[in-house]
């Protein structure tokens, strides 16, 4: 199943403007499974924005360089 990216606009508590933030991440076969998904669980706030998540790299901890031994291939987990 692939892994869709999901956002929202909401007022940023820190500065009080209205702001696009990253949501959590959906699983279905098509963005638009993945957004009825969103509206059906009480996720209606949040748009599928049809970005595929294929990998995630996460940081070596303490910096901004990538850990790549670490690094998390969905793609493969469809094969």
């Amino acid at each position: 199943m692939t892994i869709w990216e999901t956002e929202i606009i909401a007022v940023n508590p820190h500065t009080g403007k209205l702001c696009t933030f990253a949501g959590p991440h959906v699983r279905a076969f098509t963005p638009g499974l993945a957004q009825q998904w969103c509206d059906t669980n009480g996720y209606g706030y949040l748009k599928v924005t049809g970005g595929r998540i294929v990998q995630e790299v996460p940081c070596i901890p303490g910096t901004n360089k990538p850990d790549w031994s670490r690094a998390k291939n969905y793609d493969a987990e469809l094969n």
